[in-house]
Order: structure tokens, then sequence, then C-alpha cells
């Protein structure tokens, strides 16, 4: 995560290893990052397809309002 700290976090990865999914483990580690920023730190991620599901029962809003371009290699 990149972060200044008062307007907005970037998270770009949070992984946990396939073995352990489901056990709860994602909605702890984002409990422990959002305690370390205010409520006034927007978070920003990007999501992998098969984890948007995830993201929105965690309470985040999907934005339409991203732009990208992608890497070469």
């Amino acid at each position: 995560m990149v972060t200044d700290f008062s307007y907005c976090a970037y998270i770009s990865d949070l992984a946990v290893k396939k073995d352990y999914q489901g056990r709860g483990i994602d909605p702890v580690l984002w409990e422990k990052v959002k305690k370390e920023l205010s409520d006034e730190v927007t978070f920003v991620l990007l999501s992998a397809s098969g984890a948007m599901d995830f993201y929105s029962k965690q309470g985040y809003d999907q934005a339409d309002n991203a732009f990208r371009i992608m890497r070469k290699k």
C-alpha cells in the first residue's frame, strides 16, 4: 500500500495463500489497515476479476472513473 496518510491509500496487492482463503483472513487484514489510517483517507485498489464479490461484501463501491495504461511486459 502507498499512502499519504491524509487523502488516499492505494492498495496494490492483498493476497492470501489459496489454502487459507475463505477462513476470514482477508477481512482481518483490511481492518488492521483501516485502523492505521483515519476515516478521511480514501482507499483505492485494483481487483482481480475473481475477487470483485469480496470487495463488494467489504463495503467497497465499484468505481467507474478510472483510467489505465497497461504495462508492456
